[in-house]
């Protein structure tokens, strides 16, 4: 929210710059954003590291590589808050995953496709509105979380974009329109081991 919050303030601030035909100002300003965004990611991609320390684990994030060539509505592409086009994740991935490289770990991509809008329990393709997940029984969750718990525990998980209709995503591969890679490693959560003092 406050990145986005900032992300307009330097977009209205770059119309005014613009009308008044003040370029030399507009290249500072752009500056300016760019190194906020870096501290930004450099405080983030610190703290991810931090707790991956502190749980003794790797990390895993979506694949976001060509999202800018999906589609959004002019409205939002128009919205500095919310456009894709002004999304830093490449540069936090990169921030993260060197850091977590000198703190010894992993960074694991997954692909991106269906991670909110499947249902982190059955597999099954819910709906998802705005930050909130719907399944096909009523259960209902954070959108986000959700997606956070199929990154964590599907291994090789993506379907093709055509797919809408509410049918098991896991288990179908070699169908024409299931899973591509391996199929789910678990459904149920891992299990932690007691360590004795």
């Amino acid at each position: 929210g406050e990145v986005a919050y900032r992300r307009r303030r330097f977009q209205k601030r770059r119309a005014q710059l613009q009308q008044a035909g003040k370029y030399r100002a507009l290249k500072r300003l752009e500056r300016k954003e760019a190194r906020w965004m870096r501290a930004v990611n450099h405080t983030i991609s610190r703290r991810v590291v931090r707790f991956a320390n502190a749980v003794n684990a790797d990390v895993w994030m979506e694949d976001l590589s060509g999202i800018r060539q999906s589609r959004q509505s002019q409205k939002a592409r128009s919205d500095a808050g919310k456009s894709r086009h002004s999304w830093s994740y490449y540069d936090l991935e990169w921030k993260t995953a060197y850091k977590l490289e000198m703190a010894g770990r992993t960074l694991h991509k997954r692909p991106a496709a269906y991670t909110s809008k499947t249902d982190h329990r059955t597999g099954l393709i819910g709906k998802r509105s705005g930050h909130l997940f719907t399944g096909q029984d009523g259960y209902c969750c954070d959108a986000d979380w959700n997606a956070a718990m199929n990154l964590a525990r599907w291994d090789g998980f993506s379907c093709p974009l055509s797919l809408k209709e509410a049918l098991p995503v896991i288990g179908r591969v070699g169908s024409g329109d299931g899973v591509v890679g391996n199929p789910l490693n678990s459904m149920n959560p891992p299990q932690l081991q007691a360590v004795g003092s």
